[in-house]
């Protein structure tokens, strides 16, 4: 178990909430990282970064709005060059799928010579159990602009059969 705490940074996201809580009952160190926290963070507000990074091990980054945004790569770019000078050991970057923007900060990242790991999540099983499709979800039919592809996902959330979401 790492004795610097792991750094959760939106960790009141749809997937920040999920893994300080899984990390917590693990019994793993969490610095959770939000505009409530303490010290705060704000992606909009660069000087609360080096404050947050203090004293972590390791980081778990989700940007928002979204790393397809023109502006995160500058806001990845630098949080990276903090997390360099205050010693982080490995970053994990929640990132998207085939977006430029995206694929820009993840070179940040795989090129900071930090330890890595990428995520790239094109949807989450949370999708289908709270937000916009659970309605099509209890209608029993979702409407999406896709083809007949296979699309993964990542699973965050208690199974949609526990939840009574997928019962008709």
């Amino acid at each position: 178990m790492p004795s610097r705490p792991i750094l959760v940074i939106g960790s009141t996201g749809k997937t920040g909430r999920r893994i300080v809580s899984r990390l917590s009952a693990g019994g793993h160190r969490v610095h959770p990282a939000g505009r409530r926290t303490d010290p705060p963070f704000s992606w909009q507000q660069p000087s609360s970064r080096p404050a947050v990074l203090h004293g972590a091990g390791s980081a778990y980054i989700a940007y928002a709005p979204d790393l397809a945004v023109p502006s995160a790569p500058a806001a990845i770019e630098e949080l990276v060059s903090y997390a360099i000078e205050a010693g982080l050991e490995h970053l994990v970057l929640l990132s998207g799928r085939g977006e430029h923007h995206a694929q820009s900060c993840e070179k940040i990242v795989q090129g900071s010579g930090l330890s890595h790991t990428l995520i790239r999540a094109g949807w989450f099983a949370q999708n289908f159990s709270e937000g916009d499709l659970l309605e099509q979800v209890r209608r029993g039919m979702i409407t999406l602009p896709a083809g007949q592809v296979a699309e993964p996902f990542a699973g965050f959330c208690r199974s949609a059969a526990a939840s009574g979401v997928w019962q008709r």
